[in-house]
C-alpha cells in the first residue's frame, strides 16, 4: 500500500470514530431533555429493586442456604442505608425553578429594605407569624436624644410624636447615653457600619406602635409535689386548679341540651317562636329610645322633644322646668 492509501484510511477512521462521539453525544443530550422536562417526583424516585442472587453465588457466599440468607441480608442492609442520590442536571434545573419562582426577588435584590427569605417581615418562612419592625433611624434617635436633653420632653410625649412604644424609648434613650459616653471618652463609632445597617434592614423615622403593650392576663404556674409511686389523674389536677372535671362539664352539657329539647318537644315552629313575636311586638319592650330634649340657647330659647317613635314636639311650659332650673 502506498502512503496516500494509509492516509486515507486513516482519515476515514477519524471520520467515523467522530460520527460515533455525535450520535452518543446526541442520546445524552436527550436524556437530559427528557429529564429536565419530566416531574421531581422521577427525579427522587428511588432505584429499582437488586434481582436476588443465583444458588450459584449464595453458595460461594458462605456455602448452602445459610450463605445465602447471610448474603442477602447483607445486601438488604445496604440497599436500607443507600439513599437516592440527585444528579448534577436535576440541581441545576431545581435551582433553575427556585429562580424562576421565588428566587426572582433576590436576583435583583431592593438597596433600600430588607431582603428576607419569607416575606418583607418575615424573615423566617418556615415561622410566619414571627415578624419584624423595621428599626429607627439614627437621625430619629439623635432628635429623641435632643428632645429629651434639651426641651425636656418626656417619655410619654416623645412615644406620643415618633410613635413609638414606651419600652422603645427608654431603649433608644439608654443607648444614645452610652454612646455620648464613648464618644467624651475619645472612642470611635463606626458611623458607616450602622448607615449600611440601616439600609439593609429598612429603617424608618417614624413606626406605627402602641405606647403600651397589652399582655394576656395569665395565672402563675402552680406547683404541686406528687409521690414517685402515686397516680396523678386529670381529676386530681382538677381538684388543686379548682375546676370542674372533664365528666362534670360533659353531663352539665347534656343536662341542658336535654332541657333545651324537653320545651321545645310537641311544638310546633309557631308554637315555638310565638313567645319571640310577642316579645317582638311589645313597643314597651322592644323599643330602648329615650325621650331627649334639645334647648336652644340663642336668644330665642326654644326646646325641642324628640319622642320615641321620633316625632319632635315643643316643650309646653310644665316640660321647660326641669331644664331651665
Amino acid at each position: 500500500m502506498s502512503i496516500c492509501s494509509k492516509v486515507k484510511n486513516i482519515n476515514n477512521n477519524i471520520n467515523s470514530i467522530n460520527n460515533k462521539i455525535n450520535s452518543i453525544n446526541r442520546i445524552n443530550c436527550i436524556n437530559s431533555i427528557t429529564h429536565y422536562h419530566s416531574t421531581t417526583q422521577l427525579y427522587f424516585a428511588a432505584k429499582p429493586p437488586k434481582e436476588k442472587p443465583s444458588n450459584a453465588k449464595a453458595a460461594a457466599g458462605g456455602g448452602g442456604k445459610e450463605g445465602g440468607k447471610e448474603g442477602g441480608k447483607e445486601e438488604g442492609k445496604e440497599g436500607k442505608d443507600k439513599k437516592p442520590k440527585v444528579r448534577g442536571h436535576i440541581k441545576g434545573f431545581l435551582f433553575k425553578q427556585f429562580l424562576a419562582n421565588e428566587g426572582k426577588l433576590y436576583e435583583h435584590p431592593k438597596l433600600n429594605g430588607p431582603n428576607y427569605m419569607g416575606s418583607i417581615f418575615c424573615p423566617f418562612p418556615m415561622n410566619p407569624y414571627f415578624k419584624v419592625q423595621p428599626p429607627l433611624s439614627d437621625r430619629t434617635r439623635e432628635q429623641i436624644w435632643n428632645l429629651y436633653t434639651e426641651q425636656g420632653k418626656t417619655v410619654r410625649e416623645i412615644g406620643t410624636m415618633f410613635a413609638i412604644s414606651l419600652k422603645r424609648a427608654e431603649a433608644v434613650l439608654k443607648l444614645k447615653k452610652l454612646e455620648k459616653d464613648v464618644i467624651s471618652q475619645g472612642g470611635k463609632i463606626q458611623k458607616d457600619f450602622a448607615l449600611n445597617m440601616e439600609k439593609m434592614l429598612g429603617a424608618k423615622g417614624i413606626l406605627s406602635e402602641s405606647l403600651t403593650e397589652t399582655l394576656p392576663q395569665v395565672g402563675k404556674p402552680k406547683f404541686h409535689l406528687v409521690d414517685e409511686g402515686k397516680d396523678f389523674v386529670s381529676d386530681d389536677a382538677a381538684k388543686i386548679l379548682n375546676r370542674p372535671t372533664i365528666k362534670e362539664e360533659t353531663l352539665r352539657e347534656e343536662l341542658l341540651r336535654q332541657q333545651f329539647t324537653t320545651s321545645l318537644e310537641g311544638k310546633n315552629e309557631n308554637q315555638q317562636l310565638r313567645n319571640v313575636i310577642e316579645i317582638g311586638s311589645d313597643k314597651e319592650i322592644t323599643n330602648r329610645r329615650w325621650a331627649f330634649r334639645f334647648k336652644n340657647v340663642g336668644e330665642n330659647p326654644c326646646i325641642i322633644i324628640r319622642e320615641r317613635d321620633g316625632k319632635l314636639l315643643k316643650a309646653d311650659l310644665p316640660e321647660r322646668s326641669p331644664l331651665s332650673s
